[in-house]
């Protein structure tokens, strides 16, 4: 509720917070998109397509920002060494 309400106060200067978001947000529709949503008769755990969809899109999901966040890491090491 506060981050809400300063981010309404301020706007201009939350607005690569507001960017940041808006991609993780499509980073997500994206992994779910491309998302397989077969599902195997030898898995344990009861699933449906949905589900299935669901897991693979969230796992899809992490792989990426954890490649966005060990690159963003390289990069920073990298520039920071010519400065």
């Amino acid at each position: 509720v506060f981050g809400g309400v300063k981010v309404a106060q301020n706007p201009k200067g939350s607005m690569r917070m507001l960017i940041s978001t808006a991609l993780v947000i499509v980073i997500a529709f994206i992994a779910y998109a491309v998302a397989d949503s077969t599902v195997n008769p030898q898995w344990t755990y009861p699933a449906d397509e949905k589900t299935s969809q669901l897991v693979s899109g969230g796992l899809i999901l992490t792989a990426v920002l954890g490649v966005v966040a060990i690159a963003s890491v390289i990069f920073l090491e990298v520039s920071k060494s010519f400065k």
